[in-house]
């Protein structure tokens, strides 16, 4: 278990990631904490900053399949806060979004590319939240310019918990897009979120402050 931070990475026109995590047996490691502490680079006080940040990199090590290193020699230098209704990868479209679930899953027994998942949607409406309570799951359907819905799919657990109550009750007039990764379940494709950007801020879904019954499934209303 440990946290992830993604970013588009300008130079490649694709995403890199950074992470830190650690052994589940292995006792004493918080990710939320993790999430707020020092690094991952000089320069940046935390990986939510870095979250939260356009930044560019000196001295950075980073493998073939976008993973950066956290190594002392690398320095980061903020730009400024994150931009997302610029982002070039954003996907408005679900025709689009269709064409890369097709890559993503008709693959076969292929290797598949480390985060192809990953999407930034900008939907054009928000529909009203449904929790099932027989597969303790959330769905909310989001539609794109031309009517067409994709249903952002979000399942109940101790590390999810606050995010499925924050993307229920979220008020859709003020978000205006998310990251998320492409899923299939039971047959369809959906998207689970990973972050929401709601007004001026980014929501980051599974890092939200737990809850003291974060082990009680949700009830029926």
């Amino acid at each position: 278990h440990g946290v992830t931070v993604y970013f588009w990475d300008e130079s490649r026109n694709n995403w890199a990631t950074w992470s830190d995590s650690r052994p589940v047996t292995q006792p004493g490691f918080d990710a939320a904490g993790r999430f707020r502490s020092d690094g991952p680079w000089d320069g940046c006080r935390s990986p939510q900053e870095a979250a939260e940040s356009v930044l560019r990199l000196t001295q950075a090590s980073r493998n073939p399949h976008g993973r950066l290193s956290g190594r002392s020699a690398t320095r980061a230098l903020l730009v400024g806060p994150s931009q997302p209704r610029e982002a070039p990868c954003a996907v408005a479209s679900w025709t689009d979004l269709a064409d890369r679930a097709q890559r993503f899953f008709g693959a076969g027994l292929g290797e598949r590319n480390e985060n192809q998942d990953l999407v930034l949607l900008t939907p054009k409406s928000w529909g009203p939240p449904f929790y099932d309570t027989l597969r303790q799951e959330l769905i909310r359907p989001v539609a794109d310019d031309a009517g067409r819905v994709v249903n952002l799919w979000l399942p109940f657990t101790s590390e999810n918990e606050a995010g499925v109550e924050f993307l229920e009750r979220l008020d859709s007039a003020a978000a205006f897009g998310l990251l998320g990764a492409i899923r299939l379940v039971a047959g369809q494709v959906r998207i689970q979120p990973i972050s929401l950007y709601v007004e001026d801020r980014t929501v980051h879904l599974t890092l939200l402050e737990p809850k003291a019954n974060a082990s009680t499934k949700k009830s029926p209303k």
